[in-house]
């Protein structure tokens, strides 16, 4: 099921004495973040935030300054909080998806369908590299298969399934 409410960032702490908080950014990069005018501190929209000013000072950093947080008092509220963005205010390319849709999704054989291996349990990012993708096997173990094409053949997100070709060993390493 795909999800309204997309989570984009964290407030990891607050900055200065204006009511500004550092964000780590969880988007492709810390400037996708800052496009977003309208943020959210829950995953139903119903506790909008506006943006006023965002700007990138770190790898993964942004500091924002949002409407009616004036102090650090105010700021203080907002640490640890988990931001969202409307999935209508995020722009993908044709063939882009979100990682939280690939969550959750069935793999199975590319070469029989019928044979499925498990879920995708999470989705891990690798600077630089191919993501990996956590597997929970139906035996309860996990496997981490390389999201190269190769491997993983196809992503069908409304159908919900990942078809993956199972090279040798593959699935032998399970932890």
């Amino acid at each position: 099921m795909m999800n309204n409410y997309i989570e984009v960032g964290k407030v990891t702490s607050t900055r200065g004495l204006k009511g500004e908080v550092n964000v780590q950014s969880w988007c492709n990069t810390p400037k996708d973040l800052c496009k977003f005018k309208d943020l959210f501190l829950d995953s139903s929209g119903f506790s909008r935030i506006y943006t006023l000013s965002a700007r990138v000072v770190g790898e993964a950093l942004v500091v924002f300054k949002f409407r009616n947080i004036d102090t650090m008092n105010d700021a203080k509220g907002l640490v640890n909080k988990v931001l969202y963005a409307s999935r209508q205010d995020i722009k993908l390319e044709d063939g882009e998806y979100l990682i939280s849709d690939i969550i959750g999704l069935k793999v199975v054989n590319c070469n029989n369908l019928n044979e499925v291996y498990g879920r995708v349990n999470d989705v891990i990012k690798c600077c630089n590299r191919p993501d990996l993708y956590e597997v929970l096997l139906e035996s309860g173990k996990k496997v981490l298969i390389p999201a190269v094409e190769e491997i993983v053949r196809s992503k069908n997100i409304n159908e919900g399934v990942v078809c993956v070709f199972p090279l040798e060993g593959i699935f032998d390493n399970v932890y």
